[in-house]
């Protein structure tokens, strides 16, 4: 930018692999089942995991009826809360599964299989996971009001649902409806696959200069 007071942001781009593997999985015509709610973040306060346990808890019904599979990835600079947060999700809905730390191609097979990328965090300067999940067909629901950086990239409303995700009831009823409607999901993400493969190390480097 030329304002002096004006700081761009460059927004940080699927990686080559990453980017590779995509391409070749949406020419593919031979695609596993989507089956998980997927939450993948660090296990910290500051990233409102909570919201994901308490909207697993209500849609819990629904969840086991549809063979949606609450799936929560991450690891926690406190093993003590984070074991917590395990815990409570096994309690609410005891057919969730729960992984640690994976390693980029195991999450890449995690994001073929699902259905949605939750996104509970209030704020968050990027969200690289919401691009990489796009990438894979699966499109993310990430708190309104422009606080998560990922949304000057995929749209809200466009290429991500957006719930305001400090009410869990809010949330858990805006998925319960796409739940309802799976096949309505198919067009969100084919925008939103589209929109993530469009932006590459490429056009990120062409704004550097």
């Amino acid at each position: 930018s030329t304002h002096p007071n004006k700081t761009d942001v460059i927004l940080p781009p699927l990686s080559r692999r990453i980017h590779s593997l995509a391409e070749h999985f949406k020419s593919s015509t031979d695609k596993p089942k989507k089956k998980y709610l997927l939450c993948c973040v660090r296990l910290s306060k500051e990233k409102n995991v909570e919201v994901f346990i308490e909207v697993c808890r209500i849609l819990s019904p629904q969840l086991r009826s549809l063979n949606i599979i609450p799936y929560m990835c991450g690891a926690g600079q406190s093993p003590e809360y984070a074991n917590k947060l395990r815990d409570r999700l096994m309690h609410v809905h005891p057919e969730s599964q729960i992984s640690d730390i994976l390693s980029p191609d195991q999450l890449v097979e995690i994001y073929k299989q699902s259905v949605i990328n939750f996104h509970p965090a209030l704020y968050e300067a990027y969200g690289l996971t919401v691009v990489e999940a796009a990438a894979f067909g699966t499109p993310s629901i990430v708190h309104t009001g422009g606080n998560i950086g990922v949304t000057a990239l995929m749209e809200e409303g466009k290429h991500v649902y957006v719930a305001d995700m400090n009410k869990a009831e809010v949330v858990a009823d805006m998925l319960s409806c796409i739940f309802s409607d799976l096949s309505s999901v198919q067009s969100i993400s084919l925008l939103a696959q589209a929109q993530s493969l469009s932006y590459t190390e490429k056009e990120s480097g062409e704004l550097m200069h």
